[in-house]
């Protein structure tokens, strides 16, 4: 049986989407194979997400610290000491550079893709460089979209490469009481980090939104809303993975509005929160733009223009009234859903290694 090695350059557990991407794939996976998740553990992350440890996943600390130094080339360089007396069959690692540095050493390494580093920085000709010798180096790569795919193949050539998106938490047994009639309040979980999230279109439509009330999830201060919409926002600040899904089990309208300013937020995202709302059945308006498209259609989802508060407080007026086209969508985005469960994606991993070892 194949033995994996997933390498985390970064704390675990943590506040970052992608600490739920990693601890999702890991704990599915285990099912199906032996893994061994290798990070810097600064808690319980299986208490963490309300998660069962798997019998086949063993979790090692590994620091990227020494002295007051904190640096991804001491995770690296112990990572590699580690590797001399643990000998899995395969490294899955999802940091372009720890790819890069441990692939052609003796263990086939798959590159886990979800951003394409040299589009994102035209400039940084060593990127372009890393990511080459990287590609020409790995046994394999897992992107999480299409357009990642082509995209890469386009910049570096042909190389095993399968399309193996981002998963959620699926209950197929969920009970959720959609509301008759019409709907004061919707929910965003998320960051204000990035600009390409889209939060300043959702404020500004609030503004154009009377009687809306919004739910915010995520590091978002309610001091610097507009003042005149506060009294109608709730700020619930960072929650944990378990305390943010059953918010969205409470929710009736969702919002995901990713703008359309930058090639990552078109093209190449696979919004975690997305695939969250629609587990919770939860009806969503959301962003037209190819990313969201290769996950869902008008059939589960109200799409507006990106970038245009009008045409997403049209949306939201149209669905906070339509309570039959509420349930209609949240019932076919949850059953879409469980094709996005840790297990399916877990599946996909499964079949995707065995086709090269």
């Amino acid at each position: 049986m194949i033995k994996i090695l997933y390498a985390y350059p970064e704390p675990l557990p943590s506040q970052k989407a992608r600490c739920v991407q990693v601890v999702g794939t890991c704990t599915a996976l285990a099912k199906f194979l032996p893994i061994t998740l290798v990070a810097e553990i600064v808690g319980d992350i299986f208490s963490w997400f309300d998660l069962e440890k798997p019998k086949g996943m063993e979790v090692i600390d590994l620091k990227r610290k020494i002295g007051p130094f904190v640096s991804n080339k001491w995770f690296s360089l112990r990572l590699r000491q580690m590797l001399r007396s643990i000998r899995p069959d395969l490294l899955w690692l999802r940091h372009p550079r720890l790819a890069r540095d441990l692939a052609g050493k003796g263990l086939p390494v798959v590159y886990e893709l979800h951003e394409i580093f040299s589009d994102k920085h035209p400039d940084r000709t060593d990127l372009f460089r890393m990511e080459k010798e990287l590609c020409q180096m790995v046994k394999g790569i897992a992107c999480v979209n299409r357009n990642l795919k082509y995209r890469w193949q386009e910049l570096y050539g042909n190389v095993p490469i399968s399309i193996i998106p981002n998963a959620t938490f699926y209950d197929k047994n969920l009970e959720k009481g959609l509301v008759p009639g019409p709907v004061d309040t919707i929910c965003y979980v998320g960051t204000a980090y990035y600009k390409w999230k889209g939060l300043k279109t959702l404020i500004d439509s609030l503004e154009l939104l009377e009687g809306i009330k919004l739910i915010l999830v995520g590091d978002i201060l309610k001091e610097k809303l507009p003042d005149h919409i506060k009294n109608r926002v709730k700020c619930l600040g960072y929650l944990s993975n378990p305390e943010a899904r059953a918010v969205l089990k409470e929710a009736q309208i969702t919002i995901l509005p990713n703008s359309a300013d930058t090639v990552f937020s078109r093209s190449y995202t696979f919004p975690l929160k997305l695939l969250e709302y629609m587990a919770a059945k939860t009806a969503i308006v959301a962003s037209d733009l190819p990313s969201i498209r290769e996950i869902v259609t008008e059939d589960e989802v109200l799409f507006f223009e990106p970038d245009d508060a009008v045409s997403l407080a049209n949306a939201v007026a149209r669905l906070s009234k339509d309570s039959k086209l509420r349930h209609k969508l949240a019932l076919s985005a949850w059953r879409k859903a469980e094709r996005y469960s840790w297990e399916a994606r877990a599946e996909k991993i499964k079949v995707f290694i065995k086709s090269f070892t």
